[in-house]
């Protein structure tokens, strides 16, 4: 039982350090929130899901308690988006 617990734990503590795009609704608007990778990996094919998921009229959430790391360029094309810009932004990459 302790062995299935833990097994668990560490599985879901895998898959948030993999971060990711979470989508939900808040009522009138589809919202995705972008979590970090972490450890120094780029994060832009997550931040370009969300901006392809919720490219249209829906907000895109950058948590403040996330560092986001840009390693490669990003220039998604959005209308009638609302960014909530938060967290720390890191840009590492060789023009």
């Amino acid at each position: 039982m302790l062995w299935t617990s833990a097994l668990s734990l560490a599985f879901a503590a895998g898959a948030l350090a993999q971060g990711g795009v979470t989508v939900t609704n808040d009522g009138t608007t589809k919202v995705c929130t972008v979590n970090a990778i972490g450890n120094n990996q780029d994060d832009v094919p997550n931040i370009l899901s969300a901006f392809t998921t919720c490219g249209t009229n829906a907000r895109v959430v950058f948590p403040a308690t996330q560092t986001y790391w840009i390693g490669t360029r990003l220039n998604p094309v959005l209308s009638n988006v609302d960014i909530e810009w938060r967290g720390t932004w890191l840009v590492c990459f060789i023009l």
